[in-house]
């Protein structure tokens, strides 16, 4: 399913909101010093993630401008940053995450 609208994504976004609370407690043991989100949206878990983890970096990529611009506008932290890129366009510039959250 393709979302056009960044206003409407949270809204739908049901199983990212199912996954988080367990996805936190995985990380517990050990903060994560970098995460990277694939598919950010909003950017509305990057914030939690910053939120969460004040210490680590996070990453949010996704390949919609609409949806980065959204994301830096709404859901900006000090320590995160957005890119706007497919998940395969892997680079060098990405450095190797703790987690990877898709």
């Amino acid at each position: 399913m393709k979302f056009t609208s960044e206003l409407t994504y949270d809204s739908a976004a049901i199983i990212q909101d199912l996954t988080w609370e367990h996805l936190t407690s995985l990380f517990e043991s050990s903060p994560p010093s970098h995460i990277i989100d694939f598919g950010c949206g909003t950017g509305k878990k990057c914030r939690a993630l910053s939120m969460h983890y004040p210490h680590s970096n996070i990453t949010g990529i996704d390949h919609s401008e609409s949806m980065i611009a959204y994301a830096k506008k709404h859901h900006s932290g000090e320590n995160i940053e957005y890119k706007c890129r497919r998940s395969e366009e892997h680079t060098s510039e990405l450095q190797s995450p703790d987690h990877l959250v898709c």
